[in-house]
C-alpha cells in the first residue's frame, strides 16, 4: 500500500488546512470501519465535526471523492500498523510470521473499531462496481501480494523448498487472517486470534521443516514432524549448553548465536543462525562445549534427538543430509581458528557487523541493531577496543553509529576488511 510523497510547506494557512483535512479523514475512516463507507458523507462529517458542509466541500468535491480519500487514509494507517512493523524483520520465514502477527495485532488493538477496514469495505462493495470498489480491492490485493512476496523472499533465502507455491501459501494465510478478523468482530475476545496464530505457525513450521530437510520422502518427514514441537524463546534464553541435554531444531523466526567460552574468560560468537537454519545436530552424538543463545525473540521447532537418530539409521536421505550438515560444520573450523587466533579485532568487528546487518525496508540501508557491549562480547574483546574500531570505521565513512544501531554505508569496504 504505497504512499504518495507528501509535499512540505511552511505556510501556516496551508498547514492548518492540511491538519483539518487529516482530522476529517481520521474520523471518516473510523466511521467507515464501524458503519460502512456508505455512512461517510459530507453531511454526516459536517455534523460530527462541527464543520460547515461548504467547508468540507472545499476539501472534497463530492461524496465519492471523500470516500476515496478515506480509503487512502485507511491504507496509510494499514501501512503504519501492519506493513512497516512486519517488514522490519529480515527477509525469510520470520518476516512472513511478523507480517501475519502484525495484522493480528492491528485487529486485536482495535485500530479500527470494525476490525480490518479493508475486509469490511470489500464485503460492503463486493457487488457495487465502480471507483470505490476498485480502490478497496486494489489495496486488499496489495496486502495478499505482500505476503506472497515475503514467501518468495523466504524461498530465495533457502528457508523453504523451491517447489513451495508462494501464492498458494499466501492465500491460505490470508484466509486464516480474514477468519480471525471475522471472529474478533463478531464474538470479541482473543480466541479466534490465538487459533489463527496457532494455525499460521503450524503452516509455516511445515514449510520450514521441508526447507530444512530437503529431499526427504513424505514418510520420513512425517516421522520427524511427529516428534517435533514448537517453542517460543525470549531474548537471552539459553537453548543449549554443554551440561544440558541434546537439542536439535529448526529456527522459524528470530536470530540465534553459538557462543564458546575462551580460556581467559571471554566469550566469542562463532556464528549466527537465521530463520530456516538447523541447530544442534552435533549434540546428537556427544556434548559440545558451547552455548546456543537467543539474540532476537525466536520461534523454533525442536525435534526429538532420539527420533532423528532412529530415522537416520533407516533413511539414507536423512543420513546423507546430516552428513552434509556436519561436514559443513567441520569445514568452518579452519576459518574459526583464523578468525579468533590470528585476525585483529578490527577485522572481527567488520565481519560481525556484516553478519548482523539487515536491510531496512524503508531506507534501503543495511542496519545492525547491536550495542557496543554486545558486539564486544561477540568478537571476544572489550567495549573500549570495539568503540575505537567503530570510531575509525565512522571516520572513514564506512558506517554511522547511533544508540544500539549501526548503519552500514559501505558494505564492500567492510567486506574487504573482514
Amino acid at each position: 500500500m504505497a504512499e504518495a510523497p507528501i509535499a512540505v510547506t511552511t505556510d501556516r494557512r496551508l498547514l492548518r488546512g492540511e491538519r483539518t483535512r487529516q482530522a476529517i479523514l481520521t474520523h471518516a475512516s473510523r466511521v467507515a470501519s464501524a458503519e460502512g463507507l456508505e455512512a461517510v458523507s459530507l453531511q454526516r462529517l459536517a455534523s460530527d465535526l462541527g464543520i460547515s458542509k461548504s467547508g468540507l466541500f472545499a476539501h472534497f468535491g463530492s461524496k465519492e471523492e471523500l470516500q476515496l480519500a478515506t480509503v487512502e487514509e485507511a491504507s496509510r494507517t494499514f501501512t503504519e500498523e501492519v506493513l512497516k512493523p512486519g517488514l522490519k524483520t529480515p527477509a525469510g520465514l520470520g518476516r512472513v510470521w511478523a507480517l501475519c502477527n502484525a495484522f493480528l495485532s492491528y485487529v486485536e488493538r482495535e485500530v479500527f473499531l470494525g476490525g480490518c477496514f479493508f475486509e469490511a469495505a470489500v464485503a460492503e462493495f463486493d457487488s457495487k462496481p465502480g471507483r470505490i470498489r476498485d480502490a478497496v480491492v486494489e489495496k486488499r490485493d496489495y496486502w495478499v501480494a505482500s505476503l506472497g512476496r515475503a514467501i518468495r523472499a523466504a524461498k530465495e533465502m533457502g528457508d523453504v523448498q523451491q517447489d513451495v507455491d508462494a501464492d498458494q501459501v499466501a492465500w491460505e494465510l490470508s484466509c486464516l487472517l480474514v477468519g480471525a478478523n471475522g471472529s474478533f468482530v463478531q464474538n470479541g475476545g482473543n480466541v479466534g486470534l490465538e487459533r489463527a496464530r496457532r494455525a499460521i505457525r503450524d503452516r509455516l513450521e511445515r514449510i520450514a521443516m521441508a526447507g530444512a530437510f530437503p529431499g526427504l520422502g513424505s514418510d520420513t518427514r512425517a516421522e520427524l514432524e511427529s516428534a517435533a514441537r514448537s517453542r517460543t524463546l525470549s531474548v537471552g534464553e539459553v537453548l543449549y549448553s554443554a551440561d544440558g541435554p541434546a537439542r536439535v531444531g529448526v529456527l522459524v523466526s528470530g536470530l540465534l548465536r553459538t557462543v564458546v567460552p575462551m580460556p581467559d574468560g571471554r566469550r566469542v560468537t562463532l556464528h549466527h543462525i537465521r530463520s530456516g537454519g538447523i541447530y544442534g545436530l552435533t549434540t546428537i552424538f556427544h556434548p559440545v562445549p558451547l552455548r546456543i543463545e537467543v539474540v532476537c525473540r525466536a520461534i523454533v521447532i525442536e525435534i526429538d534427538p532420539a527420533t532423528i537418530k532412529r530415522v537416520a539409521r533407516k533413511s539414507a536421505d536423512l543420513g546423507w543430509h546430516i552428513s552434509q550438515q556436519l561436514a559443513g560444520a567441520v569445514l568452518q573450523v579452519p576459518a574459526m581458528i583464523e578468525e579468533f587466533g590470528f585476525k585483529p579485532v578490527r577485522q572481527r568487528v567488520a565481519r560481525h557487523l556484516l553478519d548482523l546487518c539487515v536491510r531496512d525496508p524503508h531506507q534501503g540501508l543495511l542496519v545492525a541493531r547491536v550495542t557496543r557491549q554486545a558486539l564486544a562480547e561477540s568478537v571476544g574483546s572489550v567495549r573500549e577496543v570495539v568503540s575505537r574500531c567503530l570510531r575509525s570505521f565512522s571516520d572513514a565513512g564506512l558506517i554511522t553509529v547511533a544508540s544500539a544501531t549501526i548503519t552500514i554505508l559501505d558494505p564492500e569496504a567492510l567486506q574487504q576488511l573482514g
